[in-house]
């Protein structure tokens, strides 16, 4: 069609800007970002976070699941969704994070700390900062200090 032009020109022309566009969508439909579907809402994540830097550190899925007004199955698929990480592990740096802000006050000991984030054992909560930060709370206060 090209070299004679005839019958069949102009659908031959229309039929392949639709094939390039067809494919230039394809192309380029996987680089644009998607809004994610599923996962929880904004509200029921920050009533999470709330409910949790309030001190209930120790709170079940079904404990976090209720306060969304979901059940907890649905409640840790949708968090893993939203953050990528499931709610233990949120919980976890939650508190490592606490645990952060209260060494570097240096106001309370360790052993104090330690209770207020629900741990049953200073010991405990030395093994999980140290697994967490690559160091003791002792060691991660002396650095604070230096600061």
């Amino acid at each position: 069609e090209v070299i004679a032009p005839g019958f069949g020109t102009k659908a031959s022309v229309d039929g392949l800007g639709l094939v390039i566009s067809g494919e230039l969508e394809r192309a380029f439909a996987d680089r644009t970002p998607r809004k994610a579907k599923g996962g929880l809402a904004p509200w029921q994540l920050r009533r999470i976070d709330d409910y949790l830097r309030a001190g209930h550190w120790n709170s079940s899925v079904s404990d976090l699941a209720h306060l969304c007004g979901i059940s907890p199955g649905h409640a840790m698929r949708a968090f893993r969704q939203s953050t990528g990480r499931s709610i233990a592990a949120h919980i976890a740096a939650l508190r490592v994070d606490r645990a952060c802000e209260l060494l570097a006050q240096d106001e309370l000991s360790v052993t104090q700390i330690a209770a207020d984030l629900r741990f049953a054992r200073p010991s405990g909560f030395a093994a999980a900062f140290r697994r967490s930060m690559g160091m003791s709370p002792h060691l991660y206060r002396q650095f604070k200090r230096v600061e």
